[in-house]
């Protein structure tokens, strides 16, 4: 059975019939009561703060102005005649405000005239109540209000949703076609060259000497081996970036695999009177990774190293560990790179402003070996070496196993190489 109870407030006798009707507001809605009367405060504040809202106050337009914008409430009731602004006023003001227009206002009005109820409404108010208050109608039209002004964070939200949805189609259709630029340059630069030196060739194949035959087959020659070596970059890139790619890690000596990866520059190295220094007494470091992938990221850090580095001098590889993890460090003297561009080389296409010009290169290399270090839960960065030159980084989890068990699964919907830990 419900149970009657009376409290009187303000002289006001307020009848309460339990039990409330359920609120459909939460804990911290917010409703904002502006009246220039204490006593009608004090009355509408008790019977709204028994349906569970958080009330705040306000006893002028000016008042209710600046404590909308500061709280932001859910709901207004807005009593209509009030010295200086009045209701109306403030509902004006309200509704023509972009950030405030949508908090639904009701407005309260000593008498229910049709012409006072039009001119309210045409204010921009939401709706009206009138005094006396009768407490079931003013605890629904409440509620009425709260069900709006949800809707209309929702839409809101999804509206915000969809812009950002959007901005994200926009930037990776610029990418897309940015990349689509890059590569049609990176392809057409070699073929024009193996074209062109083959047209020479085959003109001149009569009467050129042979030094200059062999000058044009050895440019085409090396052209041919740009041009090879572009189409496998985006081979690997596509795979890892489609979830293509498997990662097949396996028990390997990371030491090891340093060593053989320097092992294959050292001609070149030699050539050039550059020395790579080495860990010294660095013991055997198992890891579970693919070694394949892994001698990829080191050939590209090493090679960018001895491309960018002056005739003559050192590059160091350092290995570091920690309980959880081990990095590789590949510092050079070269240029070093621009501190607004340490983190964009890693993206597809991109070499730094220091080194775009006069080292070639197809800037796919440290985006595929950003791929292959994330797929191994590991991470890569640059930074700008004491001195001059650059230090790469990449760390690697000493237990891959346990890594991988939080790796959101994203390789199934293209999100990332597949990662295989099961490899004997």
């Amino acid at each position: 059975m419900a149970e009657d109870r009376e409290n009187t407030v303000g002289g006001c006798k307020i009848r309460w019939l339990e039990p409330l009707v359920p609120s459909m507001a939460g804990a911290m809605s917010k409703i904002l009561i502006v009246d220039d009367s204490v006593e009608n405060l004090r009355l509408l504040q008790a019977l709204l703060a028994a349906q569970g809202y958080e009330i705040l106050q306000a006893r002028s337009g000016a008042e209710a102005l600046e404590t909308t914008g500061r709280e932001r409430p859910d709901v207004i009731l807005l009593d209509v005649l009030m010295p200086g602004m009045d209701g109306l006023e403030v509902c004006r003001r309200l509704k023509a405000d972009g950030q405030l227009q949508a908090i639904p206002v009701i407005l309260v009005t000593s008498n229910d005239r049709s012409e006072d109820i039009v001119q309210g409404l045409d204010s921009g108010a939401d709706d009206y109540v009138t005094k006396p208050f009768h407490r079931e109608v003013l605890a629904a039209r409440v509620r009425s209000m709260m069900r709006i002004k949800q809707s209309y964070d929702a839409v809101a939200q999804m509206n915000e949703e969809l812009k950002q949805a959007k901005r994200a189609a926009e930037i990776a259709n610029e990418a897309k076609s940015q990349f689509l630029a890059n590569v049609s340059h990176e392809l057409r630069t070699p073929l024009h060259s193996i074209l062109s030196f083959a047209a020479f060739g085959r003109k001149k194949a009569n009467t050129a000497a042979p030094e200059d035959l062999l000058r044009y087959f050895q440019r085409i020659d090396q052209s041919g081996s740009i041009l090879l070596s572009l189409v496998e970059d985006l081979l690997d890139l596509s795979k890892l970036e489609a979830g293509c790619a498997v990662i097949a890690a396996k028990p390997t000596d990371l030491a090891a695999l340093i060593t053989a990866a320097v092992d294959e520059f050292s001609s070149l190295v030699v050539h050039r009177q550059i020395a790579i220094v080495l860990p010294e007494h660095v013991d055997s470091i198992t890891l579970y990774l693919d070694p394949d992938k892994i001698k990829q990221v080191l050939r590209n850090l090493l090679g960018n190293a001895i491309k960018f580095s002056p005739d003559r001098q050192t590059i160091e590889v350092t290995v570091r560990e920690t309980e959880k993890e081990v990095s590789v460090s590949v510092a050079d003297r070269g240029p070093g790179i621009p501190e607004d561009e340490l983190t964009a080389i890693f993206d597809k296409f991109i070499q730094s402003s220091k080194t775009r010009t006069g080292a070639g290169g197809t800037g796919l290399g440290l985006a595929i070996s950003r791929e292959i270090v994330e797929a191994h839960q590991g991470r890569i960065w640059a930074e700008n070496r004491p001195g001059g030159g650059t230090i790469m980084t990449f760390t690697l989890p000493r237990d891959l196993r346990a890594a991988s068990e939080h790796r959101p699964t994203t390789a199934a919907a293209g999100g990332g190489p597949r990662l295989d830990t099961n490899t004997r």
